[in-house]
């Protein structure tokens, strides 16, 4: 069976709740934050090789990310 872009874009937000392109930040962010907790790599590498541009870029989001985790754990 296939699926035209706009079908399978549509049922995957159905499905996830999240569209594609936020799923991916979010994978990549959660491979970073992972890299970062069991690495010695400075945070500039893991930038450079999870594809974030600027330090800014990445440090916002992973901070934000962690901040969820940590949250989510205390729960």
């Amino acid at each position: 069976m296939e699926y035209s872009t706009y079908l399978l874009l549509r049922v995957f937000k159905q499905e996830t709740g999240k569209s594609i392109g936020e799923y991916i930040r979010i994978r990549r962010l959660a491979m970073a934050a992972t890299l970062l907790l069991h690495s010695e790599k400075l945070i500039s590498t893991i930038a450079f090789y999870f594809t974030f541009n600027y330090k800014k870029q990445s440090r916002e989001p992973l901070k934000r990310y962690t901040t969820c985790l940590q949250k989510s754990i205390a729960k």
